[in-house]
């Protein structure tokens, strides 16, 4: 076994700092037990920091497999050594870093020429060389046998009859039979549950009736008291009702390798089987049968051709609440309907509380703010506005300067604290000064990153002058009002072709920023923020911008009614003569 850390690296000797991250894996959140809980992996990895002389001023948690290499922590971390902010990386095991060999060794020969060392509970420190091959390559050897061994186990315990997969949420529960403490431990049989059996019974005879869809049959489920709520959602939908009418566990049959998946073994196609099951059938064979021809027969149903839209707003558009994109909606059934554009995150979980608004609304909102654009001459001085760098380099210059300034406070901290852990002659640093240390270096951070992103977007290059040219004379002969001009939002949407282009070329995103009225409203404002090319123009005073117009002055609710009564009794005096 390799000697730990704590037998061959002495605490630390140097006269500064050295700053640490942390990085805690599981593959899996059931994994909790013996030395790879997420508990054990970070008083481990902090006595080890403690061991080596190190702050952990950077912590990074978990739960995803470690053969994928776009795990977000992951990926901070080595973010974080490629700007100098880290001079170690700790973890628990050397599998926790990762699992696939070529991965583990490009990454860490770049880690080496950074003077960024990897180091483990386990293993001790990641050296360059035959070592570093030989641990990367007994750790993938390591789940490819438990691959190998695991999945023809699990094969042949299906064909024996035992259900392999989840437990199902209703109709069956696990039964774990006494253990001797001899042999095998039993594996958990399925028992009928007869608190949820009769929704399984009661889903499978309403269907088969014809008068009930899956959808009926998912508002039943989350209207009724008695059925208790999904696992993985916050309601019943008609997905979990086809699941329940689909499985073969109903009716006493177990099915295996029905979607083949695996990384390292996974079966071949048509390996799939479904045999008969060790479980209680709750469902007889005729019903069974029954339902799924009634299924098979609603898939065959000839579906209506889907009408295109004209979504000028798109991608463009963003929430002015939570930042998210704005996604159009139309009402399939309403024919001619105009739609509205609705929040991401309030379709999806609610989240948002901004109300959306109408489709077409929001498109001459953007038409208006697009016709505010207009075109200057194109002069040689306002070429040569766009050829000179002088400011963009400038800013760049200052930018570095901050950003220089930001790091020396932050390297200065670092040596105040390595003096405090001189002065007390090896003694532990206070506490205090660590969580000063790690809140400052946090904002610190933060700010380094914002003027990093600054300086990037300074020092990038222009669009080259043609494609300047190209998209100013775009903008002159575009009319975009009489491109829409009595456009169909529920036809064909190719007449607005020209305009989207246009759209995307000039302008990167859009907020509402003024409604009227505040609810049902019937004339919208927007915020635009141009791309790269049209602030080059604008800067260079080959376009120009017209100022804002003034809100329509719009009738009244009160207004509104008074309107409709005096209609209402012009109509009724005219029937009565």
């Amino acid at each position: 076994m390799t000697a730990s850390p704590a037998a061959r690296a002495p605490l630390s000797t140097h006269t500064d700092v050295r700053l640490a991250a942390g990085y805690i894996r599981r593959s899996d959140a059931r994994k909790q037990g013996d030395n790879h809980s997420a508990e054990v992996q970070r008083a481990a990895i902090t006595q080890l920091a403690d061991q080596l002389g190190c702050v952990v001023t950077m912590w990074e948690q978990e739960e995803i497999k470690g053969r994928r290499i776009d795990r977000s922590g992951y990926q901070r971390i080595l973010e974080a050594a490629r700007k100098r902010e880290i001079h170690v990386i700790l973890v628990f095991s050397l599998s926790r870093w990762g699992r696939r060999p070529l991965e583990r060794v490009q990454r860490g020969e770049d880690l080496d020429r950074l003077g960024v060392e990897v180091w483990s509970v386990q293993q001790g420190q990641d050296k360059p060389g035959f070592m570093r091959y030989g641990y990367a390559g007994m750790d993938e050897q390591a789940v490819r046998d438990l691959a190998a061994n695991v999945r023809p186990a699990r094969r042949r315990a299906a064909e024996s009859g035992i259900h392999m997969g989840p437990t199902p949420q209703l109709g069956y529960r696990r039964h774990y039979p006494a253990w001797d403490g001899a042999g095998k431990r039993p594996p958990g049989a399925l028992v009928v549950d007869e608190a949820t059996a009769w929704i399984v019974r009661a889903l499978y005879e309403r269907y088969a009736t014809g008068d009930e869809s899956c959808r009926d049959l998912a508002r039943w489920l989350a209207s009724d008291p008695r059925v208790p709520a999904p696992r993985d959602a916050a309601a019943w939908a008609d997905y979990h009702v086809r699941l329940i009418l689909r499985s073969p566990l109903y009716k006493g049959c177990v099915s295996y390798d029905k979607r083949p998946q695996g990384h390292y073994a996974h079966a071949a196609p048509g390996d799939a089987m479904v045999g008969p099951g060790q479980q209680t059938a709750l469902i007889e064979e005729g019903l069974w049968r029954r339902v799924q021809e009634r299924m098979d027969l609603m898939g065959q149903r000839p579906t209506r051709a889907r009408v295109r839209h004209a979504y000028l707003g798109a991608g463009l558009l963003v929430c002015a609440g939570c930042g998210a994109a704005m996604r159009p909606h139309v009402a399939g059934t309403v024919v001619g309907h105009k739609g509205s554009y609705l929040c991401r995150t309030s379709l999806r979980n609610g989240g948002c509380g901004e109300a959306g608004y109408r489709l077409d609304l929001a498109h001459e909102a953007l038409l208006v703010e697009l016709r505010r654009l207009r075109g200057a001459p194109w002069t040689t001085r306002g070429e040569e506005r766009l050829r000179g760098g002088g400011v963009r380099a400038a800013t760049a210059a200052r930018l570095k300067q901050e950003i220089a300034a930001e790091r020396a406070a932050l390297r200065d901290q670092a040596e105040a604290l390595a003096a405090m852990r001189g002065a007390t002659k090896g003694g532990g640093i206070p506490n205090e000064a660590v969580r000063a240390f790690l809140a400052l270096s946090e904002t610190t951070e933060a700010r380094i990153a914002g003027l990093e992103a600054q300086r990037a977007l300074a020092e990038r290059a222009g669009p080259p002058i043609e494609d300047l040219r190209a998209l100013w004379a775009e903008v002159h002969r575009t009319d975009p009002r009489a491109a829409v001009e009595g456009l169909d939002y529920a036809g064909d949407p190719d007449d607005a072709a020209p305009v989207r282009r246009l759209l995307l070329k000039t302008v990167e995103s859009a907020k509402l920023v003024e409604r009227r009225p505040a609810t049902h409203s019937r004339w919208l404002r927007v915020e635009v923020t141009w791309t790269e090319p049209v602030r080059l123009l604008l800067g260079a005073r080959l376009l120009t911008l017209d100022p804002t117009p003034e809100p329509p002055v719009l009738p009244t609710p009160t207004e509104l009614r008074t309107a409709a009564q005096r209609r209402w009794r012009e109509r009724k005096h005219t029937d009565s003569e």
